[in-house]
């Protein structure tokens, strides 16, 4: 009898793909009411290969040889629980992958008189015309934390908070841009505090959260009380410039500026589909998913204009009660490049996903106003449209306002050392400001705090503990 022995190099290559190349085809779409998820992402973990969904819920992947055969497939739509499955690569062409909303959705939709007949486009419209009723018309000043949190390749590698306060005009706002434009470009807001750690190496720059310039109005102003920077962990001498701070998340106050999906001038080249009733924090709401008309392959933005583009696809929470948007859920196109005539230097990155989340809170006066802002970009090595990148990034930008002065609210000198400012090179990191320990204590005793996990802890402490890093950058 002729006896064979497995060597253990045989039993690693057996895991391959053992057939040729072939497209395998993702189809995603709501497991309630069965619509197409536009730009929701898939994901072969072990293989580190992905993509997005398009207009109809489909996603393409070239699969090779050279690939590991059996994967799991991760699947991700913002407002929808992720989804893992297990797959045979070579004897699966396409996979159908149904994801559930995270909100629960009412079996007896409630609605008023006002509202019941009306469609997903119709509500929306009602919504941006009740906005200067229903939220703050007047300014204010914004108490706020502030948090940015870099992960390479599933590591967490740097995190820079702040507590600050705004002083924020009132809802709506329209003609704003082009004198933003002027104010973003018109010195070089660039701190010369040293950056730490590795300074020889590549740079990762993440500009907008919302990859496309968004911008806040000249009067809108952000006073950073105190700061919090942590060394940065990168295994690869990564130096990051994650640019624009806090105002770059009030600048994805859409409500506020009119922006995309609710913006009026936009309105016709966007769908828009009325859902099932749900409550947001205790507010009895009608979803309503949007995606645009049509999926642009090539953008060119003027930065001294709104973007006029159709862009994003989601849901829009909007009260049955006022009309008023109580959230909003957006996913940005990931097929709508910039044009390469709009890259100048070769570290700009497109990212693979970026996420949007956004909630509105009610006062005692029942007016409506920014509550929380999220926001998340998925770089992978992939995505530099020049030049490669080492590792998968993900970057978390979060800003959560913890209280709101309307009364005589403070406005603030543009002089003062104190204001992080809304121009082309503002980093936090490299911005001037004191860590308060007190403060900072002070604040994490009232619950504010985002709490970070254990992993997360374990990962940022390899070295020394946060409080002994946020010390240390003074």
């Amino acid at each position: 009898m002729i006896k064979y022995k497995l060597t253990p190099l045989l039993l690693l290559i057996l895991p391959l793909v053992t057939f040729g190349q072939k497209q395998l085809i993702f189809h995603v779409f709501d497991a309630n009411s069965k619509d197409d998820l536009a730009f929701a992402n898939v994901f072969l973990e072990k293989n580190k290969i992905g993509d997005a969904t398009d207009l109809k819920g489909l996603a393409k992947l070239e699969i090779h040889c050279q690939l590991i055969n059996i994967d799991i497939v991760k699947c991700t739509y913002v407002g929808y629980e992720d989804k893992f499955i297990e797959v045979n690569l070579s004897e699966i062409d396409t996979v159908k992958i149904s994801l559930k909303p995270k909100h629960i959705i009412l079996e007896e939709v409630v609605v008023t008189e006002n509202n019941e007949s009306l469609t997903g486009k119709e509500l929306v419209k009602a919504a941006i015309k009740n906005i200067k009723k229903n939220y703050v018309e007047k300014p204010s000043n914004l108490k706020a934390f502030y948090r940015e949190k870099l992960v390479e390749n599933d590591k967490c590698i740097e995190i820079n908070e702040a507590l600050c306060t705004f002083y924020y005009t009132k809802y709506p706002q329209k003609g704003y841009v082009k004198k933003s434009f002027r104010n973003y470009w018109s010195n070089e807001f660039r701190d010369d505090h040293p950056s730490r750690g590795k300074v020889n190496g590549i740079l990762l720059a993440l500009g907008t959260p919302q990859f496309y310039k968004y911008y806040n109005t000249i009067s809108d102003k952000c006073y950073i009380q105190t700061s919090a920077i942590s060394d940065n962990l990168s295994e690869h001498s990564l130096n990051t410039w994650i640019t624009g701070g806090p105002l770059s998340l009030t600048a994805i106050d859409k409500v506020k500026y009119l922006a995309d999906f609710l913006d009026p001038k936009l309105i016709n080249q966007y769908q828009y589909f009325r859902k099932d009733a749900t409550y947001i924090d205790n507010v009895l709401c009608i979803a309503v998913s949007f995606k645009p008309k049509i999926l642009l392959k090539s953008v060119f933005q003027s930065w001294n204009k709104k973007v006029h583009f159709p862009l994003y696809s989601g849901t829009i929470f909007i009260s049955t009660k006022d009309f008023a948007i109580v959230k909003f859920e957006s996913q940005f196109s990931p097929i709508a490049r910039i044009r390469n005539d709009q890259l100048t230097e070769p570290w700009q990155i497109f990212p693979k996903s970026v996420i949007i989340s956004v909630d509105y809170k009610r006062n005692l006066a029942n007016k409506w106003y920014l509550k929380s802002v999220r926001t998340e970009q998925v770089i992978d090595r992939n995505s530099s449209l020049k030049w490669k990148i080492p590792e998968n990034y993900n970057c978390v930008r979060e800003l959560v306002i913890t209280d709101i002065i309307m009364d005589n609210p403070q406005n603030f000198d543009n002089s003062n050392k104190s204001l992080f400012k809304d121009m082309n090179s503002a980093v936090l990191r490299n911005f001037r400001s004191s860590y308060n320990q007190e403060l900072w204590q002070a604040f994490k005793t009232k619950g504010h705090y985002p709490t970070l996990s254990v992993t997360e802890l374990e990962d940022l402490e390899k070295e020394n503990s946060l409080d002994y890093q946020f010390k240390a950058f003074e």
